[in-house]
């Protein structure tokens, strides 16, 4: 697939990592779980090659002279919360790849995978709390080690689970996550793992982290590993896919900020540190998120499944996301102003008091003479 035909998908789908994307399009730190909201993210990272860690993870060996690989990825879709507390997600990955020797270049655009997972709230309180994870990947392409093709992706199908944990104090928001990665073909099992935090500065996120992946289960050719190995030489000599029994620790660090109510830009760049079996190199990366919610009726509450009358305290809503709360409320109405006191009526005065019993008595007075006055009537013979 033509890579300007495939860019048409950016906005319809999301990526959350597999075990060998070292830079997440959704970060561990920033997951919301508000009912019915929706996040669209779109990340695009550069990765060059620089040498390979060999078994022993002593050091790493430089590519062979006049030799070259990297990689571009762009990484798209969207995560959904159908319920408070609960959401799924489903991503996609165009990629591009680039090797070079003294001889040839070669490249290899293409749709790589799909992920599809769900994740949900399993305990939170004000500072901490915890995320079960789980995803598959299905590779759209696999590896064929007779074919003379620079490689974009693994080409293995991954199931992953993982428990992600996070906490804040204030401005410093520290996150952790560890799981197994299970891969079909007979390769190598992984244990994916990560460490970091964020610190917020003003309206800037200041991050930084540890990610990796070790293997716990080893490869069927862990004893004769040219025979997946192989494919390096179309590669530039990196092994930066299908390699035998890999492990990997990268550093990254980034900043974010909130552009408006609803969008936020994420810049970075990072570098491996060690490994075993697979290729050294550095990342350049850029992301944008739109998080859209229709309704602000429903918030995030722990799940509890024994909550006792003392844990009332403990549901409170997850906003340790970096993202402005504000959007998600509607504005509160302005209190109505307080009715007017009864006006009470003016009592008349003294004065006007006598005057009235004066005009009361005279007229009183009046009629009674005027009774007296008239003539009797004469009686009738």
């Amino acid at each position: 697939m033509r890579l300007s035909v495939s860019l048409f998908f950016l906005l319809v789908w999301f990526h959350l990592p597999s075990a060998f994307a070292q830079v997440p399009l959704f970060d561990e730190a920033g997951r919301k779980f508000k009912q019915g909201l929706w996040d669209f993210k779109f990340q695009t990272s550069y990765y060059e090659a620089i040498g390979n860690f060999n078994k022993s993870g002593s050091a790493y060996d430089s590519l062979p002279s006049g030799s070259s690989y990297n990689l571009l990825q762009f990484d798209f879709g969207t995560r959904w919360i159908p319920k408070t507390n609960w959401g799924i997600y489903i991503s996609g990955q165009i990629a591009n790849a680039e090797s070079k020797n003294q001889i040839d270049t070669r490249t290899n655009s293409s749709y790589t995978h799909t992920v599809a997972g769900t994740d949900f709230m399993l305990y939170s309180n004000r500072t901490f709390s915890l995320i079960p994870d789980f995803y598959l990947v299905l590779p759209f392409t696999r590896v064929d080690t007779g074919e003379d093709l620079v490689l974009n992706d693994e080409g293995s199908l991954e199931v992953t689970s993982r428990l992600i944990g996070r906490a804040r104090f204030g401005f410093f928001r520290p996150f952790a996550f560890a799981g197994f990665t299970y891969r079909d073909e007979d390769r190598s099992h992984l244990l994916p793992y990560g460490l970091g935090a964020e610190i917020q500065i003003s309206r800037w996120m200041l991050g930084g982290e540890l990610r990796g992946y070790q293997t716990v289960v080893n490869d069927k050719y862990s004893e004769t590993p040219q025979d997946r190995q192989v494919v390096a030489s179309a590669n530039g000599g990196a092994l930066r896919f299908f390699s035998v029994d890999p492990s990997l620790l990268d550093t990254n660090f980034w900043l974010k900020r909130d552009i408006g109510e609803a969008w936020n830009l994420k810049l970075g760049g990072g570098t491996s540190l060690t490994g075993t079996s697979t290729s050294s190199g550095w990342t350049v990366f850029a992301g944008l998120s739109y998080v859209f919610l229709p309704s602000a009726k429903a918030v995030s509450q722990p799940w509890n499944p024994e909550p006792s009358d003392d844990d009332s305290s403990r549901f409170q809503e997850s906003t340790d996301d970096g993202v402005n709360q504000e959007y998600f409320y509607k504005p509160t109405p302005p209190s109505p102003p307080p009715p007017a006191p009864p006006v009470k009526p003016a009592e008349p005065s003294v004065e006007k008091q006598k005057k009235q019993m004066q005009k009361e008595l005279d007229q009183t007075e009046f009629q009674i003479e005027l009774k007296n006055s008239k003539p009797a009537k004469k009686k009738k013979r």
